[in-house]
């Protein structure tokens, strides 16, 4: 893990961090019109492997160093919050149907069929609500505050999970109180037409609500999260860019599964659950952070728009 994010992040960004310092040192040399030049007989001369790190000067390191040259120390917290935006709904995705259809741990033992048709249904319809929504906000109040916003929807479905590995008491007591199991009535029938065998009954309820309000804040946070990244890239770079941003979305919560893994069989999910909610906060941080520095650059070019005018 650490070796990866050594490979990954630290070494492209601190070899772009010196190759901006050492373009702005030479360009202060030929302002100042100071020359380096060689000594006789030491003319330059392309070496067979020179082609390859060509290839990957132009492919990682240049579009690298146009994010760090653009936004200076501020890429640092870009970094940290791209690393952290979607690691407290994605690290645990391993563990879902484990957690699901599981019976130790806090496992809540449901069926193939139910967890089907709660999450692969209901889950993947809601994924799309809350892309619709995401997509509205964004229109209507702006790709920060829906950044920040995604970022604690987030983190605060993780309690709704580890709720329910708790027995659910939460999840009944709100649903009692509303009268929304009454909501899914139509499931019966719906499972009996797709041949599922599903009983309904509040345990299964209370998971297809739960699995829908996360789905509805991945799908948000996902929204936000992709204008976000489309927002900060160069379009002369766009593509590559993207990519490496959208990777390093993924890394944390890939390489974080494993030492979960253990803390489940150790502690159980409903543990995990409630340290995922508050690792979910730095990205809550950073996002707040990022939405304050992006409204006094917007106030900065404002300002200095209109003196110019």
């Amino acid at each position: 893990g650490p070796l990866i994010v050594i490979a990954a992040i630290i070494a492209p960004v601190a070899a772009a961090a010196m190759l901006n310092w050492r373009s702005d040192i030479s360009q202060m040399i030929a302002q100042t019109g100071m020359a380096l030049k060689l000594k006789p007989g030491a003319e330059k001369t392309a070496w067979p492997g020179q082609g390859a790190l060509d290839a990957l000067y132009g492919s990682v390191l240049e579009p690298m160093i146009d994010i760090v040259a653009r936004l200076k120390l501020a890429a640092v917290l870009v970094l940290i919050l791209v690393l952290s935006y979607r690691f407290a709904d994605l690290v645990w995705g391993a563990f879902a149907y484990p957690f699901y259809l599981g019976a130790d741990y806090g496992a809540l033992g449901h069926t193939l069929d139910e967890v089907a048709i709660a999450s692969k249904l209901l889950g993947v319809l809601m994924t799309f609500v809350g892309i619709g929504v995401g997509g509205v906000a964004i229109l209507r109040i702006g790709r920060m505050p829906c950044l920040f916003f995604g970022a604690v929807l987030a983190a605060a479905t993780n309690l709704l999970f580890a709720d329910l590995a708790n027995g659910g008491a939460g999840a009944d007591a709100f649903m009692s109180a509303l009268h929304l199991y009454s909501l899914f009535g139509f499931v019966q029938p719906l499972a009996n037409y797709l041949h599922l065998d599903v009983t309904m009954n509040n345990a299964l309820a209370q998971l297809m609500l739960v699995i829908s309000a996360e789905n509805i804040a991945v799908g948000f946070a996902s929204a936000a999260n992709v204008v976000y990244l489309s927002s900060i890239v160069n379009k002369r770079y766009a593509a590559v860019q993207y990519a490496l941003l959208a990777s390093l979305t993924f890394l944390l919560g890939s390489l974080g599964r494993g030492a979960l893994g253990e803390l489940i069989e150790q502690r159980g999910y409903a543990y995990v659950f409630y340290l995922t909610a508050a690792l979910g906060l730095v990205a809550v941080v950073a996002s707040a952070l990022e939405w304050l520095r992006q409204s006094r650059v917007d106030k900065s070019e404002a300002q200095s728009a209109s003196r110019a005018s």
